[in-house]
């Protein structure tokens, strides 16, 4: 995370930064990490209502600690279009069989979960978790909807539980479709400037753009965003700004 902040002091970027950790973090204020287990990567959403809600802010940005700022990102605020919550959608599954595999789930049974979560505005799409905007109103809101969505008390006998159904990216898509409004808006392609993920690992410092790739399509687009989500290309590997081509 220290890069991450880092990177963000570098560009300009003088905005709060809240981290939970267990070591001082330069140009952030730093939290005692809370006693909770971290499961798929859930723990975001589990210090929601104990912990980020008491802090007077009206907005809540979430980045991952593999993310890095290469310039100030222009109308981030702008992106939810006055909805309460926001993340990125990325592949309608509309059209993807039932059968497709996408971070280890079979996209029926997600598809199924959600129906019997009476989740609306179907199609469902994915998004990645390394980044969402909510709204301080919608704090507590987000932390019980993420714990109704794992509750496998309401699944009808046969249902699939498998655990990685309740990963946090498929945790955040259900929230997006109840507190995020028409899927429209919250299109990833509104993001090209702002936030993208780096799934097929290509960018570099030499250019400082990516290839980004709708997930299970062969939609491709070239994006230079002010901030790039590493998916952890920083755990054990070299910061992807020393790398030349």
């Amino acid at each position: 995370m220290q890069r991450c902040v880092a990177s963000a002091r570098a560009v300009g970027e003088v905005r709060d930064f809240h981290v939970f950790c267990d070591a001082p973090i330069a140009g952030a204020i730093g939290h005692e990490t809370p006693p909770f287990p971290n499961f798929h990567g859930v723990y975001s959403l589990l210090y929601l209502k104990q912990f980020v809600a008491r802090l007077d802010y009206d907005f809540f940005i979430y980045v991952d600690s593999d993310t890095l700022f290469l310039r100030q990102p222009e109308g981030l605020l702008e992106l939810p279009r006055h909805a309460p919550f926001h993340i990125p959608f990325e592949t309608s599954t509309a059209q993807i069989p039932a059968d497709a595999v996408w971070e280890g789930v079979r996209l029926g049974a997600w598809r199924d979960r959600l129906r019997y979560k009476d989740t609306p505005n179907a199609p469902y799409y994915l998004v990645d978790s390394g980044f969402w905007i909510a709204h301080h109103d919608v704090i507590d809101q987000v932390a019980e909807l993420a714990k109704y969505y794992w509750t496998d008390a309401d699944a009808p006998p046969g249902a699939d539980l498998s655990l990685g159904l309740k990963n946090i990216s498929y945790t955040l898509s259900f929230i997006a479709h109840l507190l995020g409004g028409n899927p429209k808006n919250h299109g990833v392609q509104d993001s090209l400037r702002v936030w993208m993920p780096d799934r097929l690992k290509t960018f570099t410092g030499a250019n400082r753009t990516l290839t980004y790739q709708w997930p299970l399509t062969d939609i491709k687009v070239e994006c230079s965003p002010a901030i790039v989500h590493l998916k952890n290309r920083w755990v054990g590997g070299r910061d992807p700004l020393e790398v030349r081509q």
